[in-house]
């Protein structure tokens, strides 16, 4: 790992830490926030962020695969319009969908669709 793949990671601790108001917290004290934000199901950036990097570095390195069922993926296939990801998986972001639907146990099925739907942002 290089020093820049670490500096994303990094920043993303401090930003938890100021967003949290303990720039002393410890890394434990950080994973305790962190397990908690998940389970209050908090809206916090710096999870946001940090869910990003480990989805983004999961996909890349093959370590996980986005499920689609078969039968969905045959249809959009054949299908002759272009599908508008819009309620499939509301309260993702477009570069989590980009993640799941390019990273497949299908294969990349990206070309398949015309846009993506933010529902935070609330725009395509």
């Amino acid at each position: 790992m290089t020093a820049q793949q670490h500096a994303e990671p990094v920043k993303t601790i401090d930003n938890l830490r100021r967003e949290t108001d303990a720039p002393a917290a410890s890394t434990a004290d950080l994973i305790t926030t962190l397990f908690t934000f998940m389970d209050e199901d908090r809206k916090s950036t710096a999870l946001k962020a940090l869910q990003g990097i480990i989805w983004r570095d999961g996909y890349l390195n093959g370590d996980f695969t986005g499920h689609l069922y078969p039968t969905y993926c045959r249809r959009w296939r054949n299908g002759k319009r272009r599908v508008l990801i819009r309620m499939y998986i509301p309260q993702v972001p477009v570069a989590a969908q980009k993640l799941l639907f390019g990273y497949s146990d299908e294969g990349d099925i990206t070309h398949l669709f015309t846009g993506y739907f933010d529902t935070p942002v609330g725009q395509t």
